[in-house]
């Protein structure tokens, strides 16, 4: 997903869409997904900076680490982002960043692509060891 700057009224935009999970390269990583990545964004601009709020919701397909079984295990999640220009920056080859700046993504050009923060905010949510439930026994030895 990708908005053009210019695009963004002074009251905000607000973006309500469905994301394939193979255009997110979250695939690549071994994540199954039930369905489409379902996303809500809220987009403000203030000058060079623009602030991005919403939440996605999908459901995974994990494989337990304990039985091996395949259970559904539901996403959602809340997104804030601060988007700020490159150009806002001094042309410096080395510099410290200020406070405001070290949480904020850079983007240069004319619009802004989301996909990178959707991909790292899923794969960032997904358990590393997922269990089917609390108390799942695993295998049985015999």
């Amino acid at each position: 997903m990708e908005i053009l700057l210019r695009n963004i009224p002074p009251e905000g935009l607000d973006l309500d869409f469905k994301a394939d999970p193979s255009n997110l390269g979250l695939l690549e990583e071994g994540i199954r997904f039930e369905g489409s990545i379902h996303v809500q964004l809220s987009v403000s601009k203030q000058q060079e900076m623009v602030f991005i709020t919403g939440r996605t919701e999908t459901q995974l397909l994990l494989e337990c680490g304990r039985c091996l079984k395949k259970f559904p295990c539901p996403l959602n999640l809340g997104i804030q982002a601060e988007y700020l220009s490159a150009r806002s920056l001094p042309a410096q080859e080395e510099r410290e960043l200020k406070p405001e700046e070290r949480d904020a993504i850079f983007y240069s050009g004319d619009t802004i692509q989301f996909n990178d923060l959707i991909r790292e905010q899923i794969i960032l949510a997904t358990p590393m060891h997922p269990l089917c439930a609390p108390g799942c026994l695993g295998l049985c030895p015999r």
